[in-house]
């Protein structure tokens, strides 16, 4: 399975946040700058609790998905 992701920004604690297709938002644990490191090396993305931009991390994507990130 592949998903399509959309940066979006950074949320209140500098995390990398991106919007899939379905609108879902995911971001990055542990942040690196520039976001692209964390992309390149397949850093585990979380969903976010109440799909907001600044909601805590919360379940890890799944190893079987893969990613394409496009910076919005």
């Amino acid at each position: 399975m592949k998903k399509r992701l959309t940066y979006i920004g950074s949320d209140s604690w500098s995390r990398h946040v991106y919007e899939d297709e379905n609108g879902k938002l995911w971001k990055h644990l542990d942040c690196c700058v520039p976001k692209e490191v964390c992309q390149e090396r397949g850093d585990r993305l979380y969903s976010s609790c109440g799909n907001t931009r600044d909601g805590e991390p919360d379940c890890p994507m799944s190893d079987e998905i893969e990613c394409e990130f496009i910076n919005g």
